[in-house]
């Protein structure tokens, strides 16, 4: 028997804590939330084309979207993190959370995409209608945590790989493996799907490098059985925003406080903050996840933990 699957449902193994409709009308009932104010992007050069043996580079869209390219000794791999360039996160795109700023790089100057990896089902983080493009316009394999794959449903059909937590994937023709993790969230795609398809973290693996990316995830023991596992990350990509009201958030969204915590038990070389700054989804204001990011960082004597600007392609050796 599964320690996180009760034959219908999945869940948490550890501090399982689901908040209730009366817990979020609680919240939207004494909200105090900041005003958001929508930002233009600045101009940034465009991601890069060749890398050196074992390089690799980052590029921030938005909020959890993220170019990922490595180099390995098959090609250059171009990998897309939960990808979302919709102007709503909703199942509408004339109501629901909108962004207030434009992604970093738009869709349709991607380079080619081989692998697009999807945490969970969450409409912030699995966009039906990028994801539809992506497959058309590149086939790409999707590798998701498992029953997520049905909500694919295109009319060309997808190349996909479901996986629990501990499997992996191994694409030999790319030179590269993505390990799914465990996370501590939850899934809902509607109001009688909860928590029947998994979550996820990821672990991508080539050569003597790996990166960890978190997805979405409250700060729990995982971090310590990641670093278990993989005791050399190269990079870790760990969530900073949506995090206020703590007594609403703190079991699915780490503060920065937390990311920082989850920084020192993976103990990368370097962390770069993710999922913040274009959707508002919590009560902090649009800057504040950096702001609380680097007192964080300072209190924790931590300086190997940055952030991206929006479009910004960053190109790593280690």
């Amino acid at each position: 028997m599964s320690d996180h699957f009760d034959g219908e449902k999945f869940f948490n193994p550890v501090d399982q804590k689901s908040k209730t409709f009366f817990d979020f009308f609680k919240w939207q009932l004494n909200r105090n939330s900041a005003t958001w104010f929508e930002q233009k992007n600045e101009k940034t050069p465009t991601p890069v084309n060749t890398l050196k043996p074992g390089e690799f580079a980052l590029t921030f869209i938005n909020h959890a979207t993220f170019l990922i390219q490595v180099q390995t000794p098959k090609k250059l791999v171009n990998i897309v993190t939960d990808p979302v360039f919709s102007a709503r996160t909703s199942p509408f795109q004339f109501m629901g959370p909108k962004r207030f700023r434009p992604p970093g790089l738009e869709l349709e100057n991607l380079p080619p995409i081989d692998l697009v990896l999807v945490s969970h089902n969450h409409y912030d983080h699995m966009d039906y209608k990028s994801l539809e493009k992506l497959n058309d316009r590149f086939s790409p394999l999707f590798v998701m945590p498992l029953k997520n794959a049905h909500y694919l449903d295109f009319s060309k059909k997808p190349r996909v790989q479901e996986k629990d937590w501990g499997e992996f994937v191994e694409v030999p023709e790319l030179g590269i493996k993505i390990h799914v993790l465990r996370s501590h969230h939850w899934s809902r795609r509607s109001i009688l799907d909860t928590n029947e398809a998994l979550w996820c973290s990821f672990m991508i693996e080539f050569g003597d490098k790996t990166i960890y990316f978190a997805g979405d995830t409250g700060y729990k023991d995982h971090f310590n059985q990641t670093k278990e596992r993989f005791p050399n990350i190269t990079l870790a990509m760990l969530p900073i925003g949506a995090y206020e009201p703590r007594w609403f958030m703190q079991d699915a969204h780490m503060n920065p406080e937390d990311a920082v915590k989850a920084h020192q038990d993976l103990s990368p070389k370097r962390s770069v903050g993710i999922h913040f700054g274009t959707f508002q989804f919590s009560d902090e204001a649009m800057d504040q996840p950096v702001i609380d990011l680097e007192k964080a960082k300072k209190a924790a004597n931590v300086n190997n933990f940055e952030v991206l600007q929006e479009g910004e392609t960053k190109t790593y050796t280690d």
